[in-house]
């Protein structure tokens, strides 16, 4: 596919993300896509001629994410409704998720311009808490004890009308493939390839030895809710989505849409696990990598 017309976003907490955007939009003109932007950003770099017509990412063929995981994971919503993908440049600790480095953004969108990104489809999850309307998850959806709650919160877990889980913890994390390399792996969960679809269920600190994380199928659709009217709260790719006094229930399944990332380096998915996550801090594993 020709990506013609790319819209920025990024994070405008971190000091160097104007400059980076500016160079990433200077990149992109050089390879011959137009960059365009919501008004403020645009304003924000002196590029007012770049601002987008109206709201949304209309018009545009990808987005490029300039921040964290973080910022990668608010675009998440939009790229499904405009139905594009998404390339990241990583301002944050690990970025995991994030495609680029600053320092390759003029090699990386030459390369984007010359059709050598290939796109990669990401499982979602979408998840509803109570009687809300349901929003997408690229990560997880996390139900936990409510801040200032006293003890552990009691929980049953339901996929169907088979149970799961029934233990008192801290809370339970739903994940996708994509964020169990998140707070599902802090939490002592698994590590799902991309191409696995299943859910990760990682229990937070359980108050029994015998409840272990575990890959459910993608078919599974899970109630989650808090046992005997403890109060408890629900995030979704650490939104808050409110929480409840008693008779907290929250469900998860796989979402009927995916999300693309577009990929232009040439690492494996090994690779990148282990240079993001058990080598990002050492310098050697991450020159034989050809990352310094």
């Amino acid at each position: 596919m020709a990506y013609r017309t790319a819209g920025l976003w990024w994070n405008r907490g971190k000091a160097e993300a104007p400059r980076v955007a500016l160079e990433s939009l200077r990149s992109l003109e050089r390879a011959g896509i137009r960059a365009r932007m919501p008004a403020p950003l645009a304003t924000e770099i002196g590029r007012p001629d770049c601002a987008l017509e109206g709201e949304g990412y209309g018009g545009c063929d990808l987005i490029v994410a300039i921040g964290g995981d973080g910022t990668i994971l608010s675009r998440v919503e939009s790229a499904v409704r405009y139905d594009l993908p998404i390339l990241g440049v990583n301002l944050g600790r690990v970025g995991f998720l994030a495609e680029l480095e600053p320092r390759d953004v003029a090699e990386g969108f030459a390369r984007l311009a010359a059709g050598e990104a290939r796109v990669e489809e990401r499982m979602l999850l979408e998840a509803r808490w109570g009687e809300e309307p349901p929003v997408l998850a690229l990560n997880d959806a996390v139900f936990q004890r409510s801040p200032g709650a006293e003890g552990i919160l009691p929980m049953e877990v339901f996929d169907g009308d088979r149970l799961v889980y029934r233990f008192a913890g801290d809370g339970v994390i739903a994940s996708t493939p994509t964020g169990s390399t998140a707070y599902s792996y802090s939490a002592g969960g698994p590590i799902l390839l991309p191409g696995v679809e299943a859910i990760a269920l990682t229990p937070i600190c359980p108050h029994a030895p015998a409840v272990r994380p575990i890959a459910l199928p993608r078919t599974a659709r899970l109630t989650i809710r808090a046992a005997g009217g403890e109060p408890a709260r629900f995030a979704v790719d650490g939104r808050p989505m409110g929480g409840a006094a008693g008779g907290a229930v929250a469900t998860v399944r796989k979402a009927d849409r995916t999300l693309r990332f577009l990929r232009l380096a040439k690492r494996d998915d090994y690779e990148r696990i282990r240079i993001k996550l058990t080598g990002w801090n050492d310098r050697e594993s991450r020159a034989n990598d050809g990352e310094e």
